[in-house]
């Protein structure tokens, strides 16, 4: 393997020399050139017209589990925000979210011309009741004290007005556009919607299909970790794959030469990128895939055109034709590469650039299909409001869940992780060795036992447990370890180097200027903090006397 660039170069002290880039024997040259084949004709020509004729159908309807299809607007909703947003007001910081809402609610109805008993009456029909205290958050209690003095719960109002009931009629006028404020404030799914965050998994699925689920196209997404649902989450899971699609877009267009950034120049006498130097590649027999791309970059890099079409968000899309018209005139049809390579080398072709799983259109002699969701921008990202971090503990058999963050419910962080360690059993008989059961562990670690399901053969789930500590406040608060059920973590979800899973809310604008809001969940490697240290069954000596005057 091998190329070759003719380049200028100067060992004088001027340039005159070396940008003359004088040869010696061109006869040697050109008799090297018709040695090499470079002098027969190989029938080419340039391109001078391109025909593309593209189909595309919406990506209509989602779906999470086993619940009904939803509607997905014309004009692309992000898809994140669809699938991982959550409810907040059935969250942790609720009852501060409703105490919000309601003096949001007064300013509303004291700009129409309330009354100023308005306030007091809606206190005494909905007052807003706080959760137990369990004394890890002094100061958000007090702040939570205070609104529920002065306030009431606006949840409860909402629901009244959405079913209905007659709250008070000093409300009339701005019941309508508070409850569409509530509705626009988050991202929330349907009430009857099972979630889309597998908990088992730590991660997302959801469907999709194009254009509904009863006449087309599944794609799945079932291994979601969270952030933006681009094509690469999903999957052809089934569905209609009648060809074509939907509606054809014809375009017609003069192709133009594809460049990039530090591209090799076609010509001897142009400048390139000084921060490149193709000429100056280095490496050894290991360095194949540089010397691939350095030769393809030299050789053939000058073949390749682009021809742009716009698409609407939130479509799957698939070409149908390319016909190039050259400068001798002949028309050729271009098939696609992904169909050239699947009749070469079967289902065993390892380039598969922007290729869905499970796609059958290279198998029959189609271009791939291509999937272009709604993908919001780059997108606003909070301070996580939980963060876990998931970790193996060989040494003790044991996995961990570290709940470093917590959401209180004033809607404040509670960091865990500055928790003290639980105070260990010091009464001992002087003289006596000493018996400990285990060593204590942070009061914010909590184990994952391996158990094995009786209807799996082999199957070694991780089960959420808790660290028995007199006193101590042990175990899973949080929303990501769900402690209000039984929790069975896959092992096979949990790497040696840990996870890191947070819930945060995040916002972008999209498509028709609208702002989104939601609160979603994440999770990425972790950075293979240590294990807590339990060890079990420790037998110390008693202390040796104090030294003394023999």
């Amino acid at each position: 393997m091998t190329w070759t660039r003719i380049e200028a170069s100067a060992v004088a002290a001027g340039l005159t020399a070396g940008l003359t880039a004088a040869i010696g024997d061109p006869l040697w040259m050109l008799a090297r050139q018709w040695q090499v084949g470079e002098f027969d004709a190989e029938d080419a020509a340039s391109p001078v017209l391109l025909r593309v004729a593209v189909s595309h159908a919406v990506l209509g309807e989602m779906r999470v589990g086993p619940g009904p299809p939803e509607r997905l607007a014309a004009d692309g909703d992000p898809l994140s925000a669809r699938v991982e947003g959550e409810d907040v007001a059935g969250g942790p910081a609720g009852v501060r979210l409703a105490a919000e809402w309601a003096r949001q609610l007064l300013r509303h109805a004291e700009a129409a011309g309330a009354d100023a008993g308005l306030a007091d009456r809606l206190r005494q029909g909905y007052p807003l009741v706080l959760p137990p205290d369990d004394g890890t958050d002094p100061a958000g209690r007090a702040e939570l004290e205070l609104l529920a003095a002065r306030g009431f719960d606006a949840r409860a109002v909402a629901g009244a007005l959405r079913a209905g009931d007659q709250v008070d009629a000093a409300l009339a006028p701005v019941a309508a556009p508070w409850l569409a404020e509530l509705d626009g404030y988050t991202v929330t799914p349907p009430p009857a919607r099972p979630p889309a965050w597998v908990a088992e998994r730590m991660e997302y699925r959801a469907s999709v299909a194009a254009p509904d689920f009863a006449h087309g196209l599944r794609l799945d997404a079932a291994g979601h970790p969270g952030g933006p649902l681009d094509w690469d989450a999903f999957d052809v899971a089934g569905g209609d794959t009648s060809h074509p699609l939907g509606p054809v877009t014809a375009l017609t267009t003069v192709p133009v030469p594809l460049r990039y950034p530090g591209m090799p120049a076609r010509r001897f006498w142009e400048f390139e990128d000084g921060a490149v130097s193709w000429g100056d590649v280095e490496g050894g027999p290991q360095d194949l895939p540089r010397f691939l791309v350095a030769q393809f970059v030299t050789v053939g890099a000058d073949d390749w055109y682009l021809a742009p079409m716009t698409l609407p968000r939130g479509v799957i899309a698939r070409v149908e034709a390319v016909q190039v018209l050259d400068s001798a005139g002949r028309q050729v049809t271009v098939p696609a590469a992904a169909a050239l390579d699947h009749a070469r080398y079967g289902p065993r072709r390892a380039w598969r650039f922007f290729e869905l799983t499970g796609d059958p259109g290279p198998a029959a002699g189609r271009a791939p299909w291509l999937v272009l969701p709604a993908v919001e921008p780059p997108h606003d990202t909070g301070v996580p409001v939980e963060e876990v971090l998931f970790l193996r503990d060989e040494m003790a058999n044991l996995g961990w869940a570290l709940e470093r963050v917590i959401e209180a419910a004033s809607g404040r962080r509670l960091h865990r992780d500055r928790e003290p360690l639980p105070e260990p059993d010091t009464a001992t008989t002087p003289g006596a060795w000493r018996y400990d059961l285990a060593t204590p562990v942070p009061a914010n670690a909590v184990p994952l036992v391996p158990v094995r399901l009786d209807d799996e053969d082999a199957a070694i789930r991780l089960q959420r447990g808790r660290m028995a500590v007199a006193g101590g406040t042990s175990g899973a608060r949080g929303l990501i370890l769900e402690p209000s059920r039984r929790l069975l973590l896959h092992e096979s979800e949990l790497p040696g180097s840990g996870l890191r899973v947070t819930r945060r809310y995040e916002w972008c604008r999209g498509a028709d200027g609208r702002g989104y809001l939601w609160q979603g969940r994440n999770k990425r490697p972790g950075a293979g903090i240590p294990a807590p240290g339990l060890a079990n069954d420790l037998i110390s000596p008693p202390p040796l006397p104090p030294e003394g005057p023999p």
